[in-house]
């Protein structure tokens, strides 16, 4: 899997299924990537969690803003989720 991420990003923590793991870094088409390979028996779940530090991507205050972000998945039985949270950077 590849997470791709903005200009200035960098990467705080990443874990699978509960487990701190180190991943690869790189760049496409001037984008940094983090990648993780990894396999999902049927029937199974995995979680891929990776936190990031972002400053320049929020827009707006202490009080409210937006966060441009795409999620392009592929189509596969069961749709891909995803979860995101965000802390708004302070005054």
């Amino acid at each position: 899997m590849n997470v791709y991420c903005g200009e200035g990003c960098q990467l705080e923590s990443a874990y699978r299924d509960g487990s701190r793991i180190s991943v690869w870094t790189g760049t496409e088409l001037g984008r940094r990537f983090y990648q993780d390979h990894f396999s999902t028996p049927s029937g199974r779940t995995s979680e891929l969690r990776m936190t990031w530090y972002l400053p320049e991507a929020w827009e707006g205050d202490d009080r409210g803003g937006t966060l441009p972000a795409d999620l392009h998945d592929q189509t596969t039985i069961r749709p891909t989720e995803l979860s995101v949270q965000i802390h708004a950077p302070r005054a």
